[in-house]
C-alpha cells in the first residue's frame, strides 16, 4: 500500500515539474506594429524549450474578438 502511495505522489510531482517547466513560451514580434489594417504583416516568432503544440492568434477590438490565425502541431 505504501508503494502505491509512493507512485502516485511520484507521479503527481512528475505532472506538477511538467507543468511548470514547459510553460516557458516566449513570443516575439519583430518589427513592433503600432496599428493594423487588413493588409498589415505581422511576423511572430513562438518558441518553447519543449516545442510549439498549438497557436491561436485572435485580434481584439471593443471587446469583439476576431480569430486571425489557428494551427495544431501533430508530434
Amino acid at each position: 500500500m505504501k508503494a502505491i502511495i509512493a507512485l502516485v505522489v511520484l507521479i503527481v510531482i512528475a505532472v506538477v515539474v511538467l507543468v511548470f517547466t514547459s510553460g516557458q513560451s516566449s513570443i516575439a514580434i519583430n518589427p513592433q506594429v503600432k496599428t493594423i489594417g487588413v493588409t498589415t504583416p505581422v511576423s511572430v516568432q513562438v518558441t518553447n524549450p519543449h516545442g510549439v503544440r498549438y497557436v491561436k492568434a485572435v485580434l481584439e477590438q471593443n471587446g469583439a474578438m476576431y480569430p486571425l490565425f489557428e494551427q495544431t502541431s501533430v508530434c
